[in-house]
């Protein structure tokens, strides 16, 4: 308690500027988001839980609403309270810059791991014995660190252990809903056409012997008779979700085409009685290598009403069932892409 009275004594000459400060971080991160034109946003409902030198433990939350300027840099606005349950509570306001850590990304949890600033404002009202409520404002800031895990298109949860003033540290377990911005990239991607030539990494968007438009995603690697990643390695697994975050970006741009997504598979014996025997197994597995793509493109922010899938089999392969250099080839997924 004294601790609080002696912090807050040395504060009191700057507390019209904590009040001007206030005002200006509720009202930049809006005006920051409608300049640099967010790609998407969130809004969510924090509950947290936060530890103190002088009071011990409090509880609080409050909402959090944030935009994302790219795929790695999100800002936004934090309000809420805590409450010691004995002498002191808080309301606080703080703008917060967030950094997610891209090269740790996993498709389960499209965001991944991220780091946030924060800084703002709080009033801390302190109960004494005399019952005389005193109020104390003050700066509020800190670090805070956490994961996001998407759950399916929309839904988000977010565990975070932050520090800083007025929380010595704390924890919370976020949850909300994001939702993509519908301004400006999107009448520009309609106006767009994609053309046979363009180019996404090493893939190339080629015509076939239809007239569709075809993308060969040849650095997707599955394991062998398999329709996953497991057993590879690290590297291989870390290029595949790379390569189909990517595509998903590509695809997002050009929301007015159809998507049909192929899996193909490698034989494993040579043509024949014994060929025919497991066409149906490599159809089926194929066809899971396609749905499994999908899924990834799905947490990506591609939507699941403009994807279906179908499973060839070994009925197009580009290389011999034994060449061991060249058949991973075989084990792809090609996405066709019909314009609506």
């Amino acid at each position: 308690m004294i601790a609080i009275k002696n912090i807050s004594e040395k504060r009191r000459i700057p507390q019209k500027y904590i009040l001007v400060l206030c005002v200006f971080f509720c009202f930049s991160a809006p005006l920051f988001a409608q300049a640099s034109k967010p790609i998407s946003g969130f809004l969510g409902i924090s509950p947290e839980i936060n530890g103190f030198t002088w009071e011990g433990f409090s509880i609080g939350g409050g909402l959090i609403l944030g935009i994302d300027l790219n795929d790695s840099f999100s800002t936004g606005l934090k309000a809420g309270f805590f409450d010691s349950l004995d002498t002191v509570s808080a309301l606080e306001t703080t703008i917060f810059f967030r950094y997610y850590f891209p090269f740790l990304r996993k498709p389960k949890n499209t965001d991944g791991p991220f780091v946030q600033l924060e800084i703002g404002s709080a009033v801390l009202f302190e109960r004494s014995y005399s019952e005389k409520l005193e109020t104390f404002p003050a700066f509020s800031s800190g670090l805070s660190v956490g994961w996001r895990f998407n759950l399916g298109e929309r839904w988000y949860i977010e565990p975070v252990a932050r520090g800083g003033y007025p929380h010595i540290w704390g924890g919370s377990l976020s949850a909300g809903i994001r939702f993509k911005s519908e301004g400006g990239n999107k009448t520009a991607a309609v106006k767009e056409e994609i053309k046979e030539g363009d180019v996404i990494d090493d893939m190339k968007i080629i015509s076939d012997e239809e007239g569709n438009l075809r993308l060969q995603m040849f650095s997707i690697m599955f394991r062998n008779n398999q329709a996953d990643f497991m057993g590879l390695s690290e590297e291989i697994i870390k290029n595949n979700y790379e390569t189909i975050r990517h595509v998903a970006e590509f695809l997002n741009k050009y929301p007015n085409y159809r998507i049909i997504i192929e899996g193909h598979a490698n034989p494993t014996t040579a043509e024949g009685r014994a060929r025919e025997n497991e066409r149906n197994s490599l159809i089926h597995m194929s066809k899971l290598r396609a749905e499994k793509v999908m899924e990834i493109l799905k947490v990506y922010g591609v939507s699941p009403n403009r994807m279906s899938v179908v499973g060839l089999g070994f009925s197009k392969t580009l290389a011999p069932y034994n060449d061991r250099e060249n058949n991973w080839k075989n084990r792809r997924v090609e996405i066709i892409l019909i314009k609506e």
